[in-house]
């Protein structure tokens, strides 16, 4: 199904992971030392929130290794996974408390569409 995708693609999504990880010490020791400089720290917070879409990505990897016999051991389902959850919780502090809800609610539809909603072979052609 169109969720294989997911698992061939995640060493990339957890290498760029690993890169927003790092943007935020940099995003730190930056914001000590160039003050006047907006520029760059306008980009590290949109590398930031970026992590966020990231850990979104990493945390249904994650879900999809363990619901198919993907041939990973334990340790890297669990690294996906608290990788991915750091990722998104992290700039969650900032985000208001109601664009979060509105946020899980259009997943959980979206989610509920895709897994239980019966879809024409058009929308997911296998050949």
């Amino acid at each position: 199904m169109a969720f294989e995708l997911f698992v061939d693609v995640a060493p990339y999504v957890l290498i760029l992971g690993g890169v927003v990880a790092v943007s935020w010490f940099v995003e730190k020791m930056v914001g000590i030392m160039l003050d006047g400089e907006r520029l760059m720290i306008w980009l590290l917070k949109g590398m930031s929130y970026f992590g966020f879409v990231v850990g979104i990505l990493l945390m249904v990897t994650a879900a999809v290794a363990w619901s198919q016999p993907v041939g990973w051991d334990l340790g890297t389902k669990i690294l996906i996974f608290v990788t991915g959850l750091a990722l998104f919780l992290k700039p969650v502090k900032d985000f208001p408390v109601a664009a979060l809800i509105a946020l899980t609610v259009g997943c959980a539809c979206a989610a509920y569409v895709i897994l239980f909603v019966p879809m024409p072979e058009t929308v997911f052609a296998s050949q």
